[in-house]
């Protein structure tokens, strides 16, 4: 039974680092439209998106019968609800490169981004991709160290979302180009937290420690029927 339980642990681990790697790739390819106004590759983002959230079904699935057939306690609990919320991060991360690539269509075939913040915007898709594929890489090695270097590298993802917003309230004329740009930059900054808040997730999976916010908390073991953490 518990040999069972592994096999199908380790196979919901195998489906949460592939859709990671769908979510870097949506968020690549959703920059790349964006800065090239290419209006074939954001169309391709979008319609992607059904494979992630199909991935994130088969998660959530898989997941709820273990806990229904399984009743795991202690880690191998912490485990499954982790897997839960690794799910919808990586969701929630490849919605936003499809709200990127939404925008890249409504406005092709311009360039969505105004001049002024176009070299800012193309580093902020190239940072939210790196911490995306990171998370990814960390979830898969089960690496904390990496996990918890991608706090720094979100630092400067949001350096560069304050940037953006000085150059929409200083430099744009246009009301319409000003909110496309700050809505841009928060998709961007929105999912370089969603790869910080896998990272932790990895780090709490590995350690059994949660760092929230900047602080940390020791976890509680959740057991029942009086197994051992």
């Amino acid at each position: 039974m518990r040999t069972h339980f592994q096999q199908s642990l380790t196979e919901v681990s195998a489906l949460l680092v592939e859709m990671s790697h769908l979510v870097a790739q949506a968020v690549a390819e959703a920059s790349e439209a964006l800065r090239t106004a290419d209006g074939h590759r954001a169309e391709q983002v979008i319609s992607g998106d059904s494979r992630i959230d199909a991935f994130q079904a088969e998660v959530e699935e898989r997941a709820i019968e273990l806990l229904a057939r399984e009743s795991p306690v202690a880690r191998d609990l912490r485990m499954v609800v982790s897997a839960l919320q690794l799910a919808a991060s990586l969701e929630r991360a490849g919605d936003l490169a499809r709200h990127v690539a939404e925008l890249a269509r409504r406005r092709y075939p311009e360039l969505a981004v105004p001049a002024p913040a176009r070299a800012t915007v193309t580093e902020m898709g190239q940072l939210a991709h790196t911490l995306v594929s990171q998370a990814g890489q960390a979830l898969a090695d089960q690496d904390i160290e990496a996990a918890a270097r991608l706090a720094v590298l979100d630092d400067s993802l949001d350096a560069l979302h304050v940037k953006v917003f000085t150059i929409a309230r200083e430099e744009l004329t246009d009301p319409g180009q000003a909110v496309d740009l700050t809505l841009l930059s928060r998709y961007f900054e929105r999912i370089g937290d969603h790869a910080v808040s896998i990272g932790r997730r990895v780090e709490y999976l590995v350690s059994g420690t949660l760092h929230k916010q900047g602080a940390v908390e020791e976890s509680h073991e959740v057991t029942v029927g009086g197994g051992q953490p």
